[in-house]
């Protein structure tokens, strides 16, 4: 009568996984007097998968990313069981971040990614192309990290990877992300003579989907205009007045530093307080005005309905003889200041030649 032999405990453990692959095989070498082998894996929850064989080897399928797997194996005999083998661990690859974001530190050439944590993961890895070509990359053993270094005006793809001891996820694309515009420069900024706006135009900068434009005087008091393009009126600024006027870029998100300041200054303000005095004994209008200027020319016009008739100037008082206006008509009286470059004319006030007194 033959006995039955105990098989030995398999031995020589192996295991094989591909880290894209959620499949683990566990593989040992063959053992004598064994009719077939029982292999278990056990994960981290304590969850167990058995596997039966006539070979030496078991494949795992369907195994969970980030988990660690103990593998043990024994050998059924025709009446006894081997010892189960010593223990075989493994770690599968980690579980992909969820819950990305990528914002840009608009005061810094920043950006900042953030993420929940993935089970498995000891370390993160942040890559982010721009649209000049280059690449930034960040690494974490936390859910966050920054990409530093990061020019303005880039529009950014980001993509994210997690890493363990044994493996790495592929590479995920999860969002999309842009730093804050770059300055624009001013090309001009001028009034063109007008005493209450100018025109200021500037390049295109990297970044920005519209510009906001500001101008400032010497007393804090500013105006500001809007545009999707390259220029924009600035309105409902004071006469005569020395502006400072800066451009910024917005993508909505951030804005851009300023652009250099540059100055302007609005046309002059137009005469006021007008008034018309006639002086019958001597057969003359005498024209006077208000907010006399220290230089320049004042020219004072009658009008009628066939146009400019009589006018007179002066340059250092703020009145004017108009001699023999012609009588029996009525006038429109305006006073016109002209500082060599640009010019503004007072509101009309009426005057009536055949009357004693004017108003």
């Amino acid at each position: 009568m033959f006995a039955s032999w105990l098989p030995c405990a398999p031995a020589d453990l192996k295991i094989t996984h591909d880290c894209f692959d959620n499949n683990i095989d566990f593989s040992w070498q063959p053992t004598n007097n064994t009719r077939y082998y029982v292999a278990t894996a056990v994960d981290n929850n304590g969850d167990v998968a058995p596997c039966w064989t006539f070979d030496s080897m078991c494949r795992f399928t369907n195994v969970d990313c980030g988990q660690h797997y103990t593998f043990k194996v024994y050998a059924v005999g025709s009446g006894c069981n081997s010892q189960i083998s010593q223990p075989k661990y493994t770690q599968t690859s980690p579980c992909l971040p969820t819950n990305v974001r990528t914002e840009a530190s608009c005061m810094a050439n920043t950006l900042v990614t953030t993420w929940d944590s993935s089970e498995g993961a000891l370390s993160y890895t942040v890559k982010a192309k721009g649209n000049n070509g280059e690449t930034y990359n960040c690494s974490s053993p936390n859910n966050t990290c920054e990409l530093e270094g990061v020019p303005c005006g880039e529009q950014l793809s980001v993509r994210i990877l997690a890493s363990n001891d044994n493996c790495s996820t592929g590479e995920i694309l999860v969002n999309s992300a842009q730093t804050a515009p770059c300055a624009p420069a001013i090309v001009s900024a001028s009034a063109e003579c007008s005493p209450d706006s100018a025109r200021v135009k500037w390049t295109q900068n990297h970044g920005a989907i519209f510009y906001i434009a500001l101008a400032e005087d010497s007393n804090g008091n500013s105006q500001h205009c809007y545009s999707l393009e390259t220029t924009c009126v600035i309105e409902n600024l004071g006469c005569g007045r020395n502006y400072t006027v800066k451009v910024i870029g917005t993508n909505l998100d951030c804005n851009s530093t300023a652009s250099q300041e540059v100055n302007f200054m609005t046309g002059p303000c137009p005469p006021s307080g007008i008034d018309v005095f006639k002086d019958c004994d001597a057969n003359r209008a005498v024209i006077v005005w208000q907010n006399l200027q220290t230089s320049g020319v004042y020219t004072a016009t009658l009008a009628d309905q066939s146009g400019p008739q009589l006018n007179c100037t002066s340059n250092t008082v703020n009145n004017c003889t108009i001699v023999s206006p012609p009588c029996g008509k009525k006038y429109n009286v305006t006073v016109t200041y002209s500082d060599g470059q640009c010019q503004s004319t007072s509101a009309s006030t009426s005057m009536d030649s055949g009357n004693t007194t004017f108003s």
